[in-house]
């Protein structure tokens, strides 16, 4: 399934999500000089978390390393701890050698820098 989060015509990213059980929620911003992307993951440390490019794809996993205890017996278990992959088509205007990441509070951060040559230019109204 292939989702179109800039349908207005500036067909930016496109997520892909392959047979993955748990999918996080995730949000993309555009800013003047960037994207934003975050990313919910909790309970996922840095350790967990991987973003690779691979051609024009930004690839973002998350692997549960944390072992399950049958000995536990749930009465209610609405958290999801699985293996989750995203993978976003990127258009040419990114700067794929600028691309930062942090974790904080559960949420994963993904900044993409937009090309020089793609940045708004602002042309100021004269009398």
């Amino acid at each position: 399934m292939m989702y179109d989060f800039f349908s207005e015509g500036l067909d930016l990213f496109y997520n892909t999500f392959k047979s993955y059980p748990f999918s996080s929620s995730v949000d993309i911003i555009e800013k003047d000089n960037t994207y934003e992307i975050e990313c919910e993951v909790p309970g996922y440390e840095e350790k967990d978390l991987k973003i690779s490019i691979n051609k024009n794809q930004l690839i973002i996993e998350g692997k549960n390393n944390k072992k399950s205890d049958d000995n536990i017996k749930y009465y209610l278990k609405e958290r999801k701890n699985k293996d989750f992959k995203k993978i976003y088509e990127l258009n040419t205007n990114i700067d794929k050698n600028n691309i930062k990441a942090s974790l904080k509070n559960g949420v994963l951060y993904v900044s993409l820098n937009k090309k020089e040559n793609e940045k708004p230019t602002i042309i100021n109204i004269t009398k």
